[in-house]
């Protein structure tokens, strides 16, 4: 159980190559820590780093920050449960977050210090080789989408003149992986993301005129999030490694009232794991709706599923495939759609060796155009 103890968020600034020290101080309550944990809100299950039972635990550490990341004091003396995060990047950016355990403690889990990192790349230190990255930041575009259609995610460079020798596309949750980067007059694939692969494209690969615009295909709910462009351009030299085009892209899956749908995920567990625990809700107009809560009990070769609750305004409109469960995949049925069933669909894994979450919106409308 981890101390709880919560904090205001800080916010810090670094430079690309830096060293930096991410500050947490735990209760000074004279009990000795047990268990600490740094994490990074968009790595789902993965962790920068654990100390557990008198040593750093790997299992699960997020391979960006292996032999990047220590404790400022391996003793945490007084508390000190600071982190020490070298060789930032610009991938670093995000929100981080401390907890600890403390011996005889017993209460809620909370973090104790959430760190807003800002990295930005200055002068000639930057991703792409030391050339200087372009600056000039707009404002963020908000873009809907139906599921299988194709979407342009706009990005204009500034006309000077100055010709584009960089470009990338990445998404806010995706770390060290990108969508599209064309670097030395090709495109590099090494660190894109699969889900990207044979998906998008430049819709201008000479980028005449600054147009630095996406293509992204047959789009899904998984697609939803925040996108941004970035270009280098020759002979530019700004403070800032800054994005030049922001795009917030929402995608939903069209149904129409009285017709079904079906909404599917996929997930991974490790082989034989002595349960799994499903729980998928419906969100809209801030109120969250029970789908179904289901508790698969493995004992050798028999298994218990045991449902737990639902909400009434789904009671025979839901079924769910019970195979498919057990191959990774949860499939919702949902049966003679409402106008009210429009909202936020998200599904929670847990098992015992971890937990993890997707969500899809939903837009039920009376007509489809």
């Amino acid at each position: 159980i981890f101390t709880k103890y919560t904090v205001n968020q800080k916010n810090i600034k670094a430079v690309f190559g830096q060293t930096v020290t991410l500050p947490c101080q735990a209760p000074k309550n004279n009990k000795s820590i047990i268990a600490a944990e740094w994490s990074r809100n968009d790595l789902g299950d993965k962790y920068l780093l654990l100390y557990w039972k008198e040593q750093f635990d790997p299992t699960n550490q997020h391979p960006s920050f292996k032999n990047r990341v220590d404790l400022q004091d391996r003793q945490m003396k007084d508390g000190d449960v600071s982190l020490i995060l070298k060789e930032v990047t610009t991938a670093d950016s995000g929100t981080y977050e401390c907890r600890v355990v403390q011996r005889g403690t017993n209460m809620d889990d909370e973090t104790i210090s959430t760190i807003y990192l800002r990295v930005v790349a200055q002068g000639k230190t930057v991703d792409w080789s030391g050339i200087a990255s372009l600056t000039s930041t707009e404002r963020t575009k908000n873009i809907k989408a139906v599921v299988g259609q194709t979407v342009t995610l706009p990005c204009q460079a500034p006309k000077n003149n100055n010709s584009i020798i960089a470009a990338e596309w990445s998404r806010n949750d995706l770390g060290d992986k990108y969508l599209l980067l064309y670097w030395k007059e090709q495109f590099d694939p090494k660190k894109q993301h699969p889900s990207f692969k044979n998906r998008v494209d430049l819709q201008d690969r000479q980028m005449k005129d600054g147009d630095v615009s996406l293509i992204l295909k047959d789009v899904t709910t998984t697609d939803s999030g925040t996108y941004e462009c970035r270009v280098v351009q020759r002979g530019t030299n700004m403070d800032d490694d800054e994005t030049i085009s922001t795009i917030y892209l929402r995608v939903v899956a069209p149904g129409k009232t009285n017709h079904n749908i079906t909404l599917e995920w996929t997930f991974t567990t490790k082989p034989d794991p002595k349960y799994i625990f499903i729980n998928c809700d419906q969100k809209s107009s801030g109120k969250v709706h029970e789908i179904f809560s289901n508790k698969i009990q493995y004992h050798i070769r028999d298994v218990v599923e045991v449902s737990v609750s639902q909400d009434e305004r789904f009671l025979g409109r839901v079924q769910s495939d019970k195979d498919a469960l057990r191959e990774g995949r949860i499939k919702l049925q949902l049966s003679r759609l409402r106008t009210e069933d429009s909202g936020m669909y998200t599904c929670r894994v847990k098992t015992d060796y971890g937990s993890g979450s997707a969500s899809s919106e939903l837009e039920v409308t009376s007509k489809l155009s």
